[in-house]
């Protein structure tokens, strides 16, 4: 950096411009950010958006792949043959003054945009985003890139002194809770342990290896040793819950305690240092990338539990959990190579065992945050905020509460309790799968198609109830008879190869063909069914006609029950260690 000259004539160095991280939910609200700051006076300024593989991956290859990730490291691996020339590329969009040499980069531009430059000029744009980062002013992301330290790290992201800005904040508590928390199934620790072994074996820093292989054959014995100890909960699923201090007893038995977890960093370190390529080119193995991955990623959630003496132990569960599915083996030819008829058995069940540590309180991954010069928090539903700042641990000085835009005379929000017939309108886990609550919820939801216009949601708690009442709609007749006034669309789930931008486009186009007159097939609008937390909760655009009515279908937190069962403490106002009913049914609803 250039030195100035002060007022006395003394050479100084000049202070360092803080960067602007902005943060939101998806990548369709970072599209919407910046489509906004090209309307302002700041179009110009050098910005940057970070994206996954999946949205900026311009392989004609790789992007064609389910598994981008892992198809671009395949990719690259120095044991493979050729590797990737849009990769090797690189250095042609390194800097924003080579980007801003091709047309209409110059001002304020889309993920989609460098992406097309990337397919023209044959040039990696995921890889092209983490090198313009460093000479941007402003650089947009998923706040999981800004929350998650796992991301951070291999993004090489430091947020100290920089200025973060986290949009749809409402969404971070569980975010955080998600960053601070881990799940490995116990075939991935032994899988773990296999590969360090392999290596230790091969002669590469076998005591390094060793001493991590140890670490996961001891989490996995664990693992085996309270496999009969675990208290069924419903016909597949069976667990039990461990408090934090108790969780740290058995760690320390494990050898993992906090007196060894110094070493534990170091020897991981040590072995995720060395370079795959160096180790390739010695002829010697190395560790897998997803080995590696799942050792920092328990590392880093103990770092947070032994974080300032142990401070967010009791904010911690450690949780064993062994679900059922049935495998189903596909038939043996006979004698004649003709395939025997498949039995009507279900197949023989097979167990996971997966270790869950989960974090209870979104504090313990915000505590990240205390070295960045400025945090701000946007969001239409953060109030009441005294909660809200307990709940982060993050004191807000400044504090912006503004009324909403539309009149309360404009809108109407309440609860249903019964239906059209008189019928209980009961969602929780006893009701929800009764003929009696799927046929009146039907009917409530016909009789709003029928007097609503234009475009109606309506949420369920999940993909599987949603599944089920479309079922039973289906059944019943009730989905034929919303067929007669709404076009309906589903959101599909995120396996499902599915053009999700197609059905959104279908949706919105429904809704605008009938804001005067009915459609041709007599539709006045449609209806969207979705998934609370999915995708179309999340940043998707629902102005005017679009959504007329919203049902939110959900189950009572009832968690008081749940505190019962699980041992998990209740509220502690003001402690920064209060947690909400939802969370807790959020972490803890698959142990009930």
């Amino acid at each position: 950096m250039e030195k100035m000259k002060n007022e006395e004539g003394k050479l100084v160095k000049p202070k360092k411009i803080s960067k602007i991280w902005f943060g939101t939910r998806t990548h369709k609200q970072v599209a919407q950010i910046v489509r906004e700051l090209g309307k302002t006076a700041y179009k110009d300024v050098a910005m940057c958006i970070l994206g996954s593989r999946e949205h900026t991956c311009v392989h004609p290859f790789v992007s064609k792949q389910r598994n981008k990730n892992d198809a671009c490291q395949d990719l690259r691996d120095p044991k493979t043959p050729g590797t990737c020339r849009y990769y090797l590329n690189g250095h042609r969009l390194k800097s924003q003054r080579q980007l801003q040499c091709h047309k209409g980069f110059d001002t304020c531009w889309d993920l989609e945009d460098l992406v097309n430059l990337g397919k023209k000029i044959k040039v990696c744009s995921y890889y092209a985003t983490r090198s313009l980062k460093d000479n941007a002013d402003i650089i947009f992301c998923p706040y999981n890139y800004l929350i998650d330290p796992l991301i951070r790290a291999s993004m090489e992201i430091n947020l100290k002194d920089q200025i973060v800005v986290l949009d749809e904040a409402h969404n971070i508590e569980d975010s955080a809770r998600e960053a601070a928390s881990v799940s490995v199934t116990q075939e991935q620790l032994d899988d773990a342990r296999n590969d360090l072994e392999a290596v230790a074996e091969a002669g590469v820093k076998p005591e390094s290896h060793r001493v991590l292989a140890t670490m996961c054959s001891a989490m996995s014995q664990w693992i085996a040793k309270n496999a009969e100890n675990l208290q069924q909960k419903d016909f597949n699923t069976s667990s039990r819950v461990w408090t934090g201090a108790e969780m740290v007893a058995v760690l320390r038995v494990l050898g993992m305690g906090p007196e060894e977890y110094p070493a534990l960093m170091t020897t991981y370190s040590s072995i995720a240092d060395e370079s795959a390529a160096d180790l390739e080119q010695a002829d010697l193995p190395s560790v897998k990338s997803a080995v590696l991955m799942l050792l920092k990623s328990l590392l880093t959630v103990l770092q947070y539990i032994y974080k300032h003496n142990l401070q967010y132990m009791d904010d911690y569960r450690c949780v064993i959990m062994k679900t059922a599915s049935r495998s189903t083996s596909a038939p043996a030819p006979d004698e004649g190579g003709w395939l025997r008829k498949r039995r009507r058995s279900a197949g023989r069940a097979e167990f996971t065992f997966t270790l869950h540590l989960w974090c209870l309180n979104p504090g313990v991954a915000f505590s990240d945050f205390k070295d960045v010069r400025s945090i701000v928090l946007t969001s239409g539903t953060l109030s009441p905020m005294s909660s809200f700042q307990s709940e982060l641990d993050v004191p807000f000085p400044i504090q912006l509460e503004a009324n909403h835009v539309i009149h309360k005379s404009q809108v109407w929000v309440g609860t249903i309790g019964q239906g059209p017939t008189g019928q209980p309108l009961n969602a929780s886990y006893k009701y929800a799968e009764t003929f009696s609550f799927q046929d009146e919820l039907g009917q409530l939801v016909l009789g709003v198609c029928q007097t609503v216009p234009h475009g109606v949601l309506c949420f369920f708690p999940s993909y599987s109830m949603m599944d089920r009442l479309s079922q039973r709609w289906q059944q019943t007749g009730v989905w034929t008879r919303i067929l007669t006034c709404k076009l309906i669309v589903s959101e599909p789930r995120a396996s499902e190869r599915v053009d999700f931008d197609e059905l959104m486009s279908q949706y919105y186009d429904a809704v605008q063909e009938t804001a005067d007159k009915r459609s041709a097939e007599g539709y006045d609008g449609a209806l969207f069914l979705a998934v609370c937390r999915g995708k179309v909760s999340e940043g998707m655009d629902f102005t005017d006609n679009n959504a007329r009515a919203v049902i939110t279908v959900s189950r009572p937190a009832q968690w008081c029950q749940l505190v019962r069962d699980t041992g998990v403490p209740g509220p502690q106002s003001g402690t920064g260690s209060v947690y909400t009913a939802q969370a807790r049914l959020g972490r803890l609803d698959s142990c009930r």
